[in-house]
């Protein structure tokens, strides 16, 4: 059983190739309890964290990557990110045509898009989105397509979820020559044997271990991962005051206060009529600049 949550990064010495094996135990528990229990739904869900936090392994920038699928289909919207710091957050919202029934990946997303969005905080709060095509039969099948033509980056892509745990193993062909053509394939026909018993059990260097103990493998150190939501009273007064005071007033004079939960984490926020008159006070066009004392 995954007790930690772990991002490891390896490379082969003396092949162009990179990897990462991503393990979610308390992070995907975290996750799992706060979405819809539908097994299909959360299976592809579990799987989408590990790959937003695979695709982050390599990326190096202080900002976050966020996968987002939505569709008509049983399974209506998917948002999971992973920022540089090792926070991670994901939801899922079912379709109205969602009945609980096993679905496989391609019957769940029908009519569905799938967006990679990549926010660079260190380049002036830059935002690059690709659009993934949704073919094949996996959401990993899909992902290793944006690679292929987003990045020109020949990429295999193991994704696994249970209601326990999630895990994820990727591998990358580098740019440059391989002086045994043969090396590709050798290895990705090492990991097609991992089975999901051993990815959401096993340490992640027992696996590499038993996937490429004949091989030249470099492991760098873990990086943490954990659940975390940046959401906070402040940021929830910004929405308030960007939805403009007219519009807040009247949905609290129907209760006499204003309630929002957030959607990743289920926090919740009460502003009674005192709080939200004191949120727009502060911003009203002709409000006093207030000097500190």
């Amino acid at each position: 059983m995954i007790r930690s949550d772990a991002l490891t990064r390896f490379a082969f010495r003396g092949i162009p190739v990179r990897g990462a094996i991503v393990q979610l135990g308390p992070t995907w528990k975290a996750v799992r309890t706060r979405n819809p229990d539908a097994a299909s739904i959360q299976h592809v869900l579990g799987e989408a964290c590990a790959a937003a936090a695979l695709m982050f392994s390599n990326i190096k920038l202080d900002g976050q990557i966020s996968l987002q699928l939505q569709g008509s289909g049983p399974l209506r919207l998917l948002l999971a990110q992973c920022s540089s710091d090792g926070t991670l957050r994901a939801i899922a919202r079912p379709g109205e045509d969602a009945n609980g029934e096993a679905m496989g990946f391609p019957e769940l997303t029908r009519g569905a898009t799938l967006a990679i969005t990549i926010e660079r905080q260190s380049r002036g709060n830059q935002r690059y989105q690709g659009i993934v095509p949704l073919e094949g039969d996996s959401l990993g099948e899909a992902l290793e397509g944006y690679f292929e033509q987003s990045e020109q980056l020949p990429s295999r892509i193991w994704l696994m979820a249970d209601g326990q745990a999630a895990a994820g193993l990727l591998l990358q062909r580098l740019p440059g020559e391989l002086e045994d053509p043969d090396d590709w394939n050798r290895v990705t026909q090492l990991s097609e044997t991992i089975t999901p018993g051993e990815m959401l059990a096993l340490p992640a260097l027992d696996i590499l271990h038993r996937l490429f103990h004949r091989e030249p493998v470099e492991v760098f150190p873990q990086l943490d991962v954990r659940f975390s939501c940046p959401c906070s009273r402040d940021r929830v007064k910004d929405v308030l005051r960007s939805l403009g005071q007219a519009e807040i007033e009247a949905a609290a004079r129907e209760r006499g206060d204003v309630e929002v939960a957030c959607e990743f984490c289920n926090e919740q926020y009460r502003f009674d009529a005192v709080d939200l008159g004191q949120i727009f006070s502060d911003f009203a066009p002709d409000a006093t600049p207030r000097t500190r004392q």
